[in-house]
């Protein structure tokens, strides 16, 4: 925050001795980072739309079985479901659409968790906001949750993105509930990408580190999740793949099934540890002047 935004939060005065207002930091969040995030948002409509636009007629999905059958073992650690699967226009979806651009919100995610902190700490402004009456638990607390809101945002626009690219297609037939669904379901991971970072930025304190170790872990967390896919069911690394936070974003499980509320609850409850862990370490740090 710039000095001017911090006068937007809490407005001087000799006499002012109480906290500054709840959900003070929580809308300012909004309102300087709404403009960046709906150019996201735009972005992930855009990518849905013509994901499905593309598609000529029914006959395409028997091509892209072809391909998926060619791909063979790949295509089933990619997606964790067979070729089978990606003849159908949901099978479609979460291959060309869910499977691939969960990465981009995690970059998102990544992006937002430094930026609660650090992008504030080293441009010295964290201390001048901390100055103020504002206990530090809300300011992780408000910001986390607008950055929360913000990635909903996102999520929704991807849907509308999706709504639209089926409406443009007279081949493509796929519940709308199902895409919502789907749609919703990158929120979770975000989630728990945006915690993660968040308590690494207060342990590690730069920013440079933080964005190493954040892509260190996602992408071995990720190769997990792959190899485990590959290697089927029954294996040792499939079990060991069930610690990787990949394993709980199932693109397909969704698309077939509906929200997996068991693999919600994990990521959930283990974005309130890390948020949790980061109050923790953030009110017990010096803060770099």
């Amino acid at each position: 925050m710039t000095h001017q935004q911090v006068q937007a939060i809490h407005e001087p005065h000799p006499d002012i001795t109480r906290p500054t207002a709840i959900g003070a930091v929580f809308m300012e969040t909004l309102r300087r980072q709404f403009r960046s995030t709906l150019y996201w948002g735009l972005g992930f409509a855009a990518m849905a739309f013509l994901v499905l636009a593309i598609i000529p007629d029914a006959e395409f999905f028997k091509l892209y079985q072809q391909v998926a059958s060619a791909v063979g073992g790949f295509y089933e650690g990619f997606l964790g479901a067979d070729a089978a699967y990606a003849a159908t226009p949901e099978g479609y979806v979460s291959a060309e659409f869910f499977s691939w651009v969960i990465f981009l919100l995690v970059i998102y995610a990544v992006i937002a968790g430094i930026r609660i902190t650090i992008t504030d700490e080293e441009d010295g402004n964290l201390d001048l906001v901390l100055s103020l009456p504002l206990p530090r638990w809300q300011l992780i607390v408000e910001q986390l949750l607008a950055y929360i809101v913000l990635m909903a945002f996102i999520c929704v626009l991807a849907f509308l993105g999706l709504l639209l690219g089926q409406l443009a297609v007279d081949a493509l037939n796929v519940s709308l509930f199902r895409l919502l669904e789907a749609a919703l379901n990158f929120l979770p991971f975000a989630i728990v990408v945006l915690a993660m970072t968040l308590f690494l930025s207060t342990v590690m304190r730069r920013r440079v580190m933080v964005i190493r170790l954040t892509s260190i872990l996602m992408i071995a967390a990720y190769i997990l999740e792959f190899i485990g896919r590959m290697a089927g069911e029954q294996s040792i690394v499939h079990q060991v793949s069930k610690l990787s936070f990949y394993h709980y974003y199932d693109p397909v499980a969704v698309m077939k099934f509906g929200w997996q509320w068991g693999n919600m609850g994990v990521l959930l409850s283990s974005s309130l540890v890390l948020a949790l862990l980061a109050i923790w370490f953030f009110n017990r740090r010096d803060i770099a002047v």
